[in-house]
């Protein structure tokens, strides 16, 4: 398994201390999972997402979750040329 260290935040003030986060991310979608509906299967989906969201941005600094996120989009970015919505 490859483990990344990545810095956490710091507390500003008397906040006290931002408690680490250990994100494993080792098993495939469950079988049962993929016969989902397409509706179902963005449920599971949005529910995995927010749950990565919630610890990162709970533990990361400001300036690494901004720098991420454009690492992300960037990663995104589209050369298709049909309509969006489809």
């Amino acid at each position: 398994m490859k483990t990344v260290n990545i810095n956490k935040a710091q507390t500003i003030g008397p906040s006290g201390e931002i408690e680490s986060v250990n994100i494993v991310i080792d098993n495939p979608v469950p079988e049962h999972r993929r016969d989902l509906s397409f509706e179902e299967m963005g449920f599971f989906f949005d529910k995995e997402a927010n749950f990565l969201a919630d610890a990162l941005f709970k533990t990361l600094p400001q300036g690494t979750m901004d720098r991420l996120l454009i690492a992300l989009m960037k990663r995104k970015l589209s050369l298709y040329i049909g309509p969006t919505n489809s």
